[in-house]
């Protein structure tokens, strides 16, 4: 299948997962199969403006852990590279909005986390077949309050 294909697929399934999200705070979608989902909002390192992506993600302690897989491509998604840039962000999880700090997850905590990614979803385990790159995973550490 064409790249382009793909992207715009891809790019056509999380704008409806989002809307749908949004529209019922995470009632309806709010998990795929029995992956949890999150809406991940960070600010995009050259336009500045807010950026949404709805995201698998598991919990470790009180933090969030996501996977910034890109679907096994050779490159890293835009949210990682925005959150690199600008670790500030926010998560919304089935109406409830977080804010959290990010960061990259320790080569340890990878080795630790990676299970119980490919546990919660079978395709991980392809996209890291799939690229030669390491596939980040990134841990959002909540602030104790986010403005209205």
């Amino acid at each position: 299948m064409p790249r382009v294909f793909n992207n715009s697929l891809q790019k056509a399934f999380s704008q409806t997962h989002r809307f749908v999200l949004n529209l019922t705070n995470g009632r309806v979608t709010g998990k795929f199969g029995s992956a949890p989902v999150l809406i991940l909002t960070s600010l995009g390192r050259k336009s500045g403006e807010p950026r949404t992506t709805p995201l698998f993600y598991i919990q470790e302690g009180g933090s969030y852990v996501v996977a910034a897989s890109n679907a096994g491509r050779s490159y890293h998604p835009a949210w990682y590279l925005n959150l690199r840039d600008d670790p500030a962000a926010s998560v919304k999880i089935g109406g409830q909005e977080i804010a959290v700090r990010a960061s990259t997850a320790t080569p340890e905590e990878r080795d630790r986390l990676w299970p119980r990614f490919d546990q919660m979803f079978k395709g991980y385990a392809g996209y890291r077949a799939k690229t030669e790159r390491d596939i980040p995973l990134v841990i959002l550490r909540p602030f104790d309050t986010i403005a209205p």
